[in-house]
């Protein structure tokens, strides 16, 4: 990956153009005339069907920021809104989310299995005690910003997770990623979907493979 200066907030619509976005090329050829940064309501409007589940504009964070009890809380209550009410709260101007809306136009069994056990999982404080994190909840948070998934025995690898695509989209150090094998490259989104929503073996971050991302690898990975 070729270094370049961070570039948040500022419209590309050739950001995928490269091989490693294979995974999500489909979905994000249709941002590819738009002439400035789309908002949530045209995200919505071009992945709301493919996605399954509507974006809808985030409410302004408050100006303090939260402690980390809070920071739970709101994870709690962000993945209680994509079970419950079909949202996904989308920041105007966010690189971050609309790699996550493209995440969850090309694999929406998966985001949907991931969100799912993420809202079963959290485990509410009873009184005089600290709030319980499970293990398997470190695992979907892993995978959901960070994975890959490897196709082929390994011989190539689909992009997931979304801080992925955006470290690319930003020109940051090419990361470790966690990563995931499926059997069946031609049905990644359900097999994807049934791994993460499987307790049996999906139950600690020990259960994914760490893998490098490299120029090398964008280049030898793809379709």
């Amino acid at each position: 990956m070729t270094s370049r200066a961070p570039r948040s907030g500022v419209w590309d619509p050739r950001f995928a153009s490269r091989p490693i976005f294979w995974a999500i090329a489909e979905p994000a050829a249709l941002f590819a005339r738009e002439e400035a940064f789309p908002s949530p309501e045209r995200i919505d409007d071009l992945l709301a069907a493919r996605a399954g589940i509507r974006f809808v504009r985030a409410a302004p964070r408050p100006k303090r920021r939260s402690r980390a009890g809070h920071a739970r809380e709101e994870s709690a209550l962000y993945d209680t809104r994509i079970v419950e009410a079909g949202e996904v709260p989308t920041r105007d101007g966010s690189w971050h989310d609309l790699l996550n809306a493209l995440v969850w136009a090309a694999f929406p069994e998966a985001k949907r299995a991931l969100h799912l056990r993420q809202r079963r999982l959290v485990v509410p404080a009873q009184p005089g005690e600290a709030r319980r994190r499970p293990r398997a909840l470190d695992a979907l948070a892993l995978f959901d910003e960070g994975g890959v998934v490897l196709l082929e025995g390994g011989a190539r690898l689909a992009v997931f997770g979304h801080a992925i695509y955006e470290g690319l989209v930003e020109g940051w150090p090419s990361p470790t990623a966690s990563a995931l094998a499926v059997a069946d490259p031609a049905r990644i989104d359900a097999s994807l979907a049934a791994i993460l929503a499987d307790e049996a073996t999906f139950g600690d971050p020990s259960v994914l493979a760490r893998v490098e991302l490299s120029q090398g690898l964008e280049q030898a990975r793809t379709p």
